[in-house]
């Protein structure tokens, strides 16, 4: 029974940084914080740790682009004249070719039923029950064993590992 007690421990220390973040993401997505929902934008921080959580990749970590409005299309600017008629010529071409073709939108989606907000608060409750317990089986770990060393080796691995194997 010691043994198995053992591997709960370091098993637990060594999952929980994963189980904290997962727990914490998920109650965020529960809301939809990481995407842009009835008019409200999203918040850039929850969409890259949403993005960690969904798709296990690393996100780009990128300046919001400039607003559509600051920017003219291409079409619209003038061109100066040119003196040359050959680059004149080759300027007409340029602009005679057809701009491309948008792709055909899909097909509607079928509407879905409102998502329930008591579960939903629920949902967040349990994230946060999850990471409580979680914190607990930490501190547990730490009082119940005198291999602090390799409590703490657990937690920095179980936190390292997964950040370098998002960059594999």
């Amino acid at each position: 029974m010691l043994k198995i007690r053992q591997l709960h421990l370091y098993l637990g220390t060594f999952f929980a940084p994963s189980i904290i973040f997962y727990a914490l993401t998920g109650a965020f997505q529960t809301f939809q914080f990481h995407e842009e929902h009835e008019g409200r934008p999203a918040i850039p921080i929850f969409e890259k740790l949403a993005e960690i959580h969904k798709d296990q990749r690393v996100p780009k970590w990128t300046k919001p682009a400039a607003t559509p409005q600051a920017e003219k299309p291409a079409a619209t600017q003038a061109t100066p004249p040119s003196s040359s008629s050959g680059t004149a010529a080759s300027e007409t071409e340029a602009a005679a070719k057809p701009a491309p073709q948008p792709r055909p939108a899909a097909p509607p989606r079928t509407p879905r039923r409102k998502p329930s907000i008591p579960f939903k608060i629920f949902a967040v409750f349990m994230s946060v029950g999850l990471m409580c317990t979680t914190c607990l089986g930490i501190y547990m770990s730490f009082r119940s064993t005198r291999e602090k060393g390799k409590v703490w080796a657990m937690l920095v691995l179980g936190t390292a590992l997964p950040i370098v194997l998002l960059y594999l």
